[in-house]
């Protein structure tokens, strides 16, 4: 089938792809798939790949990254780019990531996380580990004001949120009680709108982070 041919040349050129991924990818003309092989081969041939390579290459392997971090990835070197696009395509193609695995991968994508964190990734559904390896990216550069919606998310897969995860939340927030019943409002006091809807659970789980502007409602 054109899967299997696709997920040959994928290997040929270095790159080993689930089923799903090869599909994927064989649907999406011979022009993309040449091309792929194309930078994969560039990698093979130990020449690191630059930003824009880098986004096409995991654009076409079906990979959310974001810009923040392939421009972080494009000043790395040929073999840590290598194995971060394989660990990434491993995710991308339904395959979940052992510990060992999603500690080099956070490393090489400079996400800080505890063992916790890890430990709780670990034991997700490959979808799930894609979705929080999304949320942990946009964590990396969010503004002050997104992070405890982006947190909520995280806690809400069932990822361990902890202080690890926790720094840059502005202290200009606080928790307010919600019109929504049995919700708390986070709100930035210093204009004064309301950020996300948190349920007491998590409420909880900021104040024992001992982030500023969470101690009470």
């Amino acid at each position: 089938t054109k899967a299997q041919e696709t997920k040959q040349l994928m290997s040929e050129a270095g790159l080993e792809i689930s089923n799903s991924l090869a599909e994927s990818l064989s649907s999406k003309g011979a022009d993309i798939q040449t091309k792929t092989i194309e930078l994969l081969n560039k990698i093979n041939d130990g020449e690191a790949l630059k930003e824009e390579e880098l986004k096409m290459l995991l654009s076409n392997l079906g990979i959310q990254s974001a810009d923040a971090l392939i421009t972080g990835l494009s000043s790395k070197g040929v073999e840590i780019q290598d194995q971060t696009i394989q660990l990434l395509a491993s995710i991308s193609g339904g395959v979940a990531l052992q510990e060992s695995e999603i500690k080099t991968l956070f490393s090489n994508l400079g996400i800080n996380a505890s063992d916790a964190v890890i430990s709780a990734f670990t034991e997700k559904e490959p979808s799930v580990q894609a979705k929080a390896l999304d949320l942990l990216q946009q964590l990396q550069t969010a503004e002050a004001s997104k992070r405890p919606d982006i947190l909520k998310q995280l806690f809400d897969l069932g990822i361990a949120v902890d202080s690890s995860l926790g720094g840059g939340i502005t202290d200009n927030l606080e928790l307010v009680k919600s019109e929504t019943q049995g919700m708390i409002d986070i709100v930035d006091t210093t204009t004064d709108t309301k950020i996300t809807e948190i349920t007491p659970a998590f409420a909880e789980r900021l104040r024992q982070m001992g982030i500023t502007g969470f101690d009470a409602i």
